[in-house]
């Protein structure tokens, strides 16, 4: 294992070690990050040296851990990865640790909650949030079917598929079927400025859905839609909903959007439809996630 962190590092691959890590566990059908050292110590059989030599070769061409293993852990569940769907990050799960705060903090009783889930990936953000909210449902959105497809096995997988559906629909023109509504709206929307699309990492550039990354000239092109027409797809206060809509975003975007929201009379971005905002930062200090509360 160190010689396989020792070519990682070699090759410019980022945190070399959690990567050989990873592939290890999967080989020896262990914990990823908790591999016991008498596995670590453990000889390997020549069928497990073979598939984590070829593990490694995938991974010094720099595909995603992820998607070498083919799964991964996100906030209590585990979900299956396959390429080029956006793969969970760790900042993500701050985002749901923030919605499940705040429907702690806001909703009493068991209320059912509805969910909708706008650009569903591996479905993990619905996912997670379904199964600590046990009463909820959740209603997820994707334009690709390909992870129309991969939410709705990771559904059935962590037996949640009756709470949870995943619909094949574009976010500047869905529309809730058969009238739903929803208590509140999450996503983690592409919002990558398309300027620096070719520079992020091999790993995420040329192997994840560019759909699910470019934002726009400031990244902000679907967080504007989203803002500007889903709030007719929230329940009213008066039906118990909340009309809030959760955004992971790029760093530079919360102000921008206080900007926008500060314009109540109808001239910014979102025409009046947003009351106000809150954001905070993820772990790394950086400006992420974002709360709109939107007008009736």
């Amino acid at each position: 294992m160190t010689a396989a962190s020792e070519r990682f590092a070699s090759a410019g691959i980022s945190e070399p070690d959690v990567s050989a890590r990873c592939l290890m566990a999967h080989v020896l059908s262990s914990d990823t990050l908790n591999l016991p050292k008498r596995l670590v110590r453990t000889a390997l059989t020549e069928e497990q040296r073979r598939l984590f030599d070829s593990l490694c070769a995938k991974r010094l061409r720099r595909m995603p851990v992820q998607y070498v293993v083919g799964r991964w852990d996100f906030h209590h569940i585990s979900v299956k990865c396959e390429p080029p769907v956006l793969i969970p990050r760790p900042e993500t799960e701050e985002l749901v640790e923030l919605i499940l705060e705040e429907v702690r903090r806001s909703v009493r009783g068991e209320r059912a909650l509805h969910l909708l889930d706008v650009g569903a990936g591996t479905g993990a953000i619905g996912l997670a949030l379904l199964k600590q909210l046990p009463t909820a449902r959740c209603t997820a959105i994707d334009l690709s079917p390909h992870a129309v497809r991969l939410a709705s096995a990771n559904a059935a997988t962590l037996s949640l598929a009756d709470r949870y559906k995943c619909l094949q629909a574009d976010m500047l023109t869905f529309e809730p079927p058969d009238d739903e509504r929803y208590d509140l709206i999450v996503s983690n929307p592409p919002y990558i400025p398309t300027a620096e699309i070719p520079t992020l990492q091999p790993e995420v550039r040329d192997y994840e859905d560019s759909g699910a990354l470019d934002g726009g000239a400031d990244g902000m092109f679907f967080i504007r839609s989203l803002a500007s027409r889903m709030a007719a797809f929230l329940k009213p206060h008066g039906q118990g909903g909340m009309r809030q809509v959760w955004l992971e975003t790029d760093s530079s975007h919360p102000e921008v959007l206080q900007g926008a929201v500060a314009k109540r009379d109808g001239s910014g971005d979102f025409g009046g439809r947003v009351v106000s905002m809150q954001w905070w930062r993820d772990l790394g200090g950086h400006s992420r996630f974002v709360r709109l509360d939107m007008a009736e």
